[in-house]
């Protein structure tokens, strides 16, 4: 395995710059994240009951993209804020509803 020390292209590259950047969460994001943190899974967090990476996870991607979360269709974002997370039962359900229209 190499090292940087031992690449020379690595000494000729500029510095590393970082930009931070803060942004607002959207209205469906913060109503998500909202809903996240009302949810049983981070009552089970702060009982000590369940480890919190996945919270954290959670909250992360409601944060990066919240379809990473849940179709973006009205109907899984509904069902999102009613019980804190989305399942996969839950677009089965969608699809179901689909089918009887």
């Amino acid at each position: 395995r190499r090292l940087k020390k031992d690449i020379k292209e690595v000494n000729r590259m500029p510095g590393k710059k970082e930009q931070v950047l803060f942004c607002r969460l959207s209205n469906r994001q913060r109503a998500m994240y909202e809903a996240f943190l009302q949810s049983d899974q981070v009552k089970q967090v702060l009982r000590g009951s369940t480890q919190m990476l996945g919270a954290i996870t959670m909250l992360r991607k409601i944060c990066n993209h919240p379809d990473l979360v849940c179709p973006p269709d009205q109907g899984s974002v509904d069902a999102f804020l009613q019980k804190g997370y989305f399942s996969e039962a839950d677009l089965m359900q969608d699809y179901s509803d689909d089918d009887n229209e």
